[in-house]
């Protein structure tokens, strides 16, 4: 069996910053693997309330870790690529040093170092893309595209974002060869705000409205260099990590159904 849990699932309708209620929850249900994805990812909402980012990003974390270590059960925890910001690598490593220059990456952070102290943990360090309830980047960007928006487009933030339909099939993969450890899940490629969004016009057929390309410009400072190097979670799966268009295509197929 499994569950979905959150504040407003349909299965299980939980408060993660419940602790309390989080383990009687897991004492009940008493699963085998949590997969965690739960987090405040705004990082200008993060930079202006960290007690709360905290609370959520980082001490849920801690309680459900507590109940795992007792339980002897398994945890995956949902990452982040934010840890790079004075790296000059085009890809960052799992070992490379990494840089905590914001609240959201603190709390990030602080969330993997006690998801560590588990015996049976896989931590997944990424940049997913897709669509969702919220209006996503990838939603804009195709809204803007078919509307004829004019866009900002940044060169100088580069990513190694992976679509969230690949991203679960490799999550399960995962599960099923019971990965342990940290590992960078993303594309195998790098590329910027600005070509990702070329990708998109491109695949769309649809020529982009009087494209603006600049500098990035952001109200809360962040890594810019967020570049992953897939290679460790490669050789694990034994399989290729998607390239930018592969990313696009799987964004833009799932989006007409």
């Amino acid at each position: 069996l499994s569950y979905g849990c959150s504040r407003t699932s349909n299965d299980i309708r939980i408060d993660i910053t419940d602790h309390k209620g989080v383990r009687n929850l897991l004492n009940k249900i008493n699963p085998d693997v949590i997969i965690n994805t739960v987090g405040l990812i705004d990082l200008d909402f993060c930079e202006n309330n960290p007690f709360q980012t905290w609370n959520v990003n980082s001490n849920s974390i801690y309680n459900i870790c507590e109940w795992i270590k007792k339980k002897n059960k398994k945890i995956i925890y949902i990452s982040t690529d934010q840890f790079f910001a004075y790296s000059k690598k085009k890809k960052n490593n799992e070992k490379d040093p990494i840089s905590l220059v914001n609240v959201y990456a603190q709390t990030k952070f602080l969330g993997e170092l006690f998801v560590g102290k588990s015996r049976n943990h896989l931590i997944f360090r990424t940049n997913i893309i897709g669509l969702s309830k919220k209006k996503s980047f990838a939603e804009w960007v195709i809204k803007c595209i078919e509307n004829r928006v004019q866009m900002d487009l940044f060169d100088d933030y580069k990513i190694s974002s992976i679509d969230i339909y690949k991203f679960s099939e490799l999550l399960f993969n995962s599960i099923e060869k019971d990965l342990t450890g940290t590992f960078n899940l993303g594309s195998r490629e790098v590329f910027s705000k600005k070509e990702i969004i070329f990708e998109f016009s491109k695949q769309m057929g649809i020529q982009l409205y009087k494209p603006c390309v600049k500098k990035s410009k952001f109200k809360t400072i962040r890594s810019q260099n967020c570049g992953l190097d897939v290679s460790k979670i490669e050789k694990a799966l034994k399989k290729k990590m998607p390239n930018l268009s592969e990313v696009v295509s799987n964004v833009l197929s799932n989006y007409s159904i």
